[in-house]
């Protein structure tokens, strides 16, 4: 599997951790930090779990596919894990040139989208 460039430029190694395995639970400091937990499930090995923190659905998908020089991210999809659903698409952006949280209009049900940028 390949492995996942951070902003930093340090990678990630991607590891097989199987589908049926549950999703990890926010916490006080990803609610604060906006930080990603990654898991690599074996129907997607490019999907990344995002903690969302303080909202209404505190769990969902980013699902990017390329990033720049920098490890930027240029392009994400906002993935709902109920539905598995692209709820949001940010086609040819850079996801750090968005506000830190991000309101996903017209949906009152997944709440706020944190950008990528917090990994930090």
């Amino acid at each position: 599997m390949p492995a996942i460039t951070r902003r930093t430029g340090a990678t990630l190694a991607a590891l097989a951790i199987t589908a049926s395995l549950p999703l990890a639970t926010p916490t006080a400091a990803h609610a604060a930090t906006g930080t990603v937990t990654y898991h690599f499930p074996n129907r997607d090995p490019v999907a990344a779990q995002f903690d969302y923190g303080q909202v209404t659905n505190p769990r969902g998908w980013i699902r990017y596919n390329t990033t720049d020089a920098g490890g930027n991210l240029r392009v994400a999809e906002q993935i709902d894990n109920r539905t598995d659903k692209v709820v949001r698409a940010y086609p040819d952006r850079n996801c750090t040139s968005y506000p830190p949280t991000v309101i996903n209009p017209g949906s009152t049900a997944r709440g706020a989208f944190r950008c990528f940028q917090a990994l930090g």
